[in-house]
């Protein structure tokens, strides 16, 4: 089949898609509507404790943000003091400890070191949380304090204990306390201590957020935290609400909420009870969860909302049924410029592939942004690999970028034997001609030079290996073969030298010293491939040939160091030269680690 044909029985995209997302569109909405009154009861209960289940668990998350930090915080600094290097006896290096651990967990009131003679060193926040004040006191005489140290004794890890009143501060403190040993022995514990206020504010911080009244209780009877207990006259004003929410669901928790979908039940935190109440003439629903990990009798989070909330879904589908006929039109010319907005930037990508295929990058524009995320991404992705091919081809040379694109260059190329030509340049005198320059001039004339002979180079058919300072190696024959490579070699030697004189007279009307070039070529047997380690390779030659065209560019000092240009060649690529080249021949050298002498000409220019 041609492609022609092909492109005949083929269906624009933006045609399938508009097929295919409004036939979507008016199958799945028509679907809704004609089933939304069947199913809508069973759906409603299913989102109803589904929304009761999600939202006790952000209560609980909220909760155990709080207080699990708090029991973090004391077995991260427990474990410090117990170590054999911490001086326990060293009141004011423990007093520092507990300020620094203390002034990073916000939610703790007061952290407390006691040591096994009930001698105590307290870090207390202030009720504004400003300031962190220093305590030490006795605790021998107080039974609070022997009954933690009794429980400690016994204890190998963190507890959550029973409610302590402190005189000091202004409510009760929910604690948790860890045991300090070393090899064994019982030197004390540690204690943390958050206030049944600071839980309040949580609570007020929840009903802002979720509007539900949130609360936390003691075994299901006293209530230890609620908005209403941030300050101590609304405490009061609260108080038949709080006999109503104990009351309510000691009598009336008999329902417990499961959700709907048993293979989703295991994303809930814990079961919900629900009971209903009444409470100054308006009627409520209520639910409880409770924590079993907090010591016994085990804390319980408790949250309530109006009854008129867990009711008003069932009026919403009905509204949601109206309007579902408007938004299923909608949703049809919304699929109709989706279909377009798609097609379009995907037609354009696949147009830039096509030229990136050839590596025709210069011609190739970046893509738009797009309101859509996915085209947005397809155009952010486009433009990063449009942006390291273009990079790519900069640290490649273009031809054998150009074979790795159409994979005939690639990781599994086996290195070859081949005879090629390789060329070196290299500035005569480098050294006085960058003095004065600071490192951006000296890198800017070094790029300015470099991409004058590599220009030389590939317009010759020649590949360059590699840039060696201000010096360059390139070969020609490969990764295509060529006919004669040294002709090739000596076309570019010769252009280069054409291209410094006119750099140079410009050069010399600035007022700048000129360039002179040494440049040695020598063909012979290569070996050609890819050369390196796993994950790290280079296309490049190894072989004595590449040896002797260095010897040969080096050479150049000896046979004239006044020269603009000085380009030698080996006999080996002499041979292959047709009468279109000048050579004068210099005699026989001993080249450095070779044994016999080489035959050197010298390319007219």
């Amino acid at each position: 089949m041609t492609r022609q044909a092909a492109q005949r029985r083929s269906i624009p995209i933006s045609r399938l898609l508009l097929i295919a997302v409004g036939s979507l569109v008016l199958l799945a909405g028509g679907s809704v509507l004609l089933l939304l009154r069947a199913t809508s009861e069973h759906l409603l209960l299913k989102v109803g404790n589904r929304v009761l289940l999600r939202t006790m668990d952000v209560v609980e998350i909220v909760v155990r943000g709080q207080l699990d930090p708090a029991q973090l915080q004391v077995e991260s600094v427990g474990r410090m003091l117990s170590a054999p290097k911490f001086d326990l006896s060293n009141r004011d290096q423990v007093a520092d400890v507990l300020r620094g651990a203390l002034a990073s967990t916000p939610q703790v009131r007061m952290l407390t070191y006691c040591d096994s003679g009930l001698q105590f060193v307290s870090a207390v926040r202030d009720a504004d949380g400003d300031s962190i004040a220093i305590d030490r006191y006795d605790g021998s005489g107080s039974e609070t304090a022997q009954s933690l140290d009794a429980m400690m004794r016994s204890a190998d890890a963190a507890r959550w204990g029973e409610l302590i009143a402190v005189e000091t501060l202004d409510r009760t403190l929910l604690n948790v306390s860890y045991p300090l040993r070393r090899d064994g022995e019982y030197h004390g514990f540690l204690a943390a201590g958050l206030t049944t206020r600071e839980m309040s504010r949580v609570a007020a911080n929840i009903q802002d957020v979720l509007g539900v009244s949130t609360y936390l209780t003691l075994g299901g009877g006293r209530i230890l935290a609620h908005p209403a207990l941030v300050d101590d006259d609304r405490a009061e004003s609260a108080s038949g609400l709080f006999q109503q929410l104990t009351d309510s669901h000691d009598q009336n928790a008999t329902v417990t909420i499961r959700d709907a979908d048993p293979d989703d039940a295991a994303d809930a935190l814990g079961e919900v009870e629900t009971f209903e109440f009444t409470y100054d003439k308006h009627d409520y629903a209520g639910f409880v969860r409770s924590l079993h990990d907090y010591g016994e009798p085990p804390l319980a989070i408790g949250a309530y909302c109006s009854a008129e909330l867990v009711h008003a879904p069932m009026r919403l589908l009905y509204t949601a049924g109206a309007i579902g006929f408007v938004v299923l039109a909608v949703a049809l010319a919304i699929a109709a410029w989706l279909s377009r907005a798609v097609a379009k930037p995907i037609r354009r990508v696949s147009a830039g592939v096509a030229q990136i295929g050839q590596l025709d990058l210069n011609d190739v524009g970046e893509m738009a942004s797009s309101p859509l995320r996915e085209v947005d991404d397809l155009a952010r992705s486009f433009n990063r690999m449009l942006a390291a091919l273009r990079a790519f081809s900069t640290y490649v040379p273009h031809k054998l970028a150009n074979l790795v694109v159409q994979g005939v260059v690639g990781a599994s190329v086996a290195s070859e034997e081949r005879e090629l030509t390789v060329m070196f340049t290299d500035i005569a005198g480098f050294t006085s001609l960058s003095e004065g320059m600071n490192a951006v001039e000296v890198a800017d004339f070094i790029n300015e030079h470099l991409t004058m002979l590599a220009q030389c180079v590939e317009g010759t058919g020649g590949t360059i290996d590699k840039y060696i300072g201000d010096a360059l190696m390139a070969f020609w024959g490969a990764p295509q073969r060529m006919e004669n490579t040294s002709a090739a070699a000596c076309h570019a030697a010769v252009l280069m030298a054409q291209r410094l004189k006119d750099d140079n007279q410009r050069r010399v009307a600035a007022g700048k010293q000129p360039i002179r070039l040494r440049i040695g070529i020598h063909t012979g047997p290569l070996v050609v491939g890819n050369i390196g380690a796993p994950g790290r390779i280079n296309y490049t030659v190894v072989g004595d040939t590449v040896n002797v065209a260095q010897r040969l560019e080096s050479l150049g000092k000896q046979v004239d160091t006044g020269a603009e240009v000085v380009i030698l060649l080996s006999a080996a690529t002499a041979d292959q030269l047709a009468g279109e080249f000048v050579l004068h021949p210099e005699g026989e050298f001993q080249l450095r680690g070779k044994q016999r002498d080489v035959s050197v000409l010298r390319l007219q220019v």
